[in-house]
């Protein structure tokens, strides 16, 4: 579920969308945009993934881009031509559609893991009161240019660092920058859903309604 967030958030890693102003992180390269705790990469390069292959789609090899390192954005993606607008190199980010398509700027393995991590279970037992959220419905409704979200839900509800019952029929809301940085601990399992993956993690304050 996490991974489905981080799924709204990569158009704002293009380098196209940063120029144009249509990226949540436009302007920000070097400044610290999330919790110390983030790591994100692209990673055209990532053993088995879906996203992995030894060139892009205008010949430029793969290669493994930090886009964030401890909270602080460090790169944009770019393809041969935002690249040289921008006055950067290619990342090997361009993706077609069909060979008839035009290159676009493309996400290739893209995910998150933390700077210290620690186990589910362990994520689990330092919670007094919350929420296990592991279904999230309609992320595709999630706005990528403001990053305000209000989805549905499911999952178990947790107190003093014991799963109680089940829950459902809730919606979470709130600002994707915003929870990125109330980010506290992060589990040592990523998950891919696709081409994007992210671990567990503990956010210490978000909007929950419903029963």
């Amino acid at each position: 579920t996490m991974a489905e967030l981080l799924e709204v958030l990569a158009p704002s890693f293009h380098g196209d969308n940063a120029v144009k102003g249509k990226s949540l992180l436009a302007g920000r390269l070097d400044d610290k945009v999330f919790s110390d705790q983030i790591n994100i990469f692209d990673d055209g390069l990532y053993p088995h993934g879906l996203g992995t292959a030894p060139f892009d789609a205008e010949g430029t090899p793969s290669q493994t881009t930090c886009l964030v390192e401890k909270g602080t954005l460090k790169n944009y993606l770019y393809d041969l031509y935002w690249a040289k607008r921008s006055g950067r190199k290619t990342t090997g980010n361009a993706s077609r559609g069909s060979y008839k398509s035009p290159p676009g700027i493309g996400n290739n393995n893209y995910y998150m893991v933390g700077e210290n991590t620690k186990s589910k279970d362990e994520l689990i037992k330092s919670v007094s009161k919350g929420l296990f959220v592991h279904e999230l419905i309609g992320v595709h409704t999630a706005n990528p240019i403001s990053g305000e979200f209000s989805l549905g839900a499911t999952g178990l509800w947790i107190e003093n660092g014991d799963i109680k019952y089940p829950v459902k029929g809730i919606t979470i809301s709130g600002n994707l920058i915003e929870i990125l940085n109330q980010i506290g601990d992060i589990g040592n399992e990523v998950k891919f859903f696709g081409t994007t993956g992210a671990p567990a993690v503990l956010i210490e304050d978000i909007q929950i309604s419903g029963t």
